[in-house]
């Protein structure tokens, strides 16, 4: 048997069931219509960066597991739209949060939802928000989970969703129709780190952003005196999610001298990098 679970969170009851689909129907003409857009795609980026973290694997957004996410069925509608494997299912829902971050730290703070996002169980991961404005809640935010990976979604501007294993890669928000002027600035970040590190040393990061707010800081390391983000190491615990940001300097290479780059990254996916810090490491 494979397990499944739904979990449900509008904003705060939670469903699960234990259940094997074994059907096997024609695949749903709606499935090639669906879509991934900027919103959804920043939404599983904190999803699959915060796996990154828990030693966890990134998940792939695959085309049918997206097109099952806008239904209600969740199960049944997987199997509708094509995802018919002998492998495991599951299932987030919330509704109400008004960005990416707002409900990923509410599946993050229910334990239900929160074990759906770090099953090591899943490899794939359908993403669907709904937009009823008329409706109780207005939002509705749906991942669907998968054990197995199979084509990738597609995306509302064209082309493929990527797999998201580069950090870096960040979706371009989406124009804000009317109102405001969108938010464009990126956050500012500096590392204070000292001179000298160790096992155990604290590498502190300062960030700010005037408009969406920071969600997430991370920092990389490269051996020598100068760094470039996407080709640094991780350190230990990156990225951090919470203010004051600080991740301990543990577990990582032999003495020698190593450069550090910070990344901060907002509410609206606007991204911003410190200048290079470089340090002397004095592990024994």
């Amino acid at each position: 048997m494979r397990r499944l679970s739904r979990l449900l969170l509008i904003p705060v009851i939670l469903l699960a069931s234990t259940i094997f689909a074994a059907t096997n129907p024609a695949r749903a003409t709606e499935t090639g219509a669906a879509c991934v857009d900027a919103v959804e795609l920043e939404t599983v980026r904190l999803i699959n960066d915060y796996r990154l973290a828990n030693g966890r694997g990134r998940l792939a957004i695959t085309q049918t597991l997206t097109a099952a996410s806008e239904g209600i069925n969740w199960s049944q509608n997987m199997t509708n739209h094509g995802y018919t494997y002998n492998t495991w299912r599951g299932e987030n829902i919330a509704g109400g949060q008004s960005s990416a971050p707002a409900v990923f730290d509410a599946w993050r703070n229910s334990p239900g939802h929160n074990s759906a996002m770090l099953s090591a169980n899943f490899n794939a991961i359908g993403i669907g928000l709904v937009v009823n404005t008329a409706s109780t809640y207005g939002r509705y935010w749906t991942t669907d989970f998968g054990g197995y990976v199979d084509a990738p979604a597609m995306l509302c501007g064209g082309g493929t969703a990527p797999v998201l294993d580069d950090p870096t890669i960040v979706p371009t928000p989406t124009p804000a129709p009317s109102g405001p002027t969108a938010d464009t600035t990126a956050p500012t970040v500096t590392i204070a780190a000292p001179a000298t590190v160790r096992n155990g040393s604290w590498v502190r990061v300062k960030a700010s952003d005037a408009g969406a707010g920071v969600v997430r800081v991370g920092i990389r390391y490269c051996p020598g005196t100068s760094c470039d983000f996407a080709s640094g190491t991780p350190l230990a615990g990156s990225p951090d999610f919470v203010a004051p940001y600080r991740l301990r300097w543990t577990g990582q290479p032999a003495k020698g001298i190593y450069t550090l780059v910070a990344k901060a990254v907002d509410g609206t996916g606007n991204v911003g990098y410190s200048s290079p810090v470089t340090v002397t490491v004095a592990n024994k």
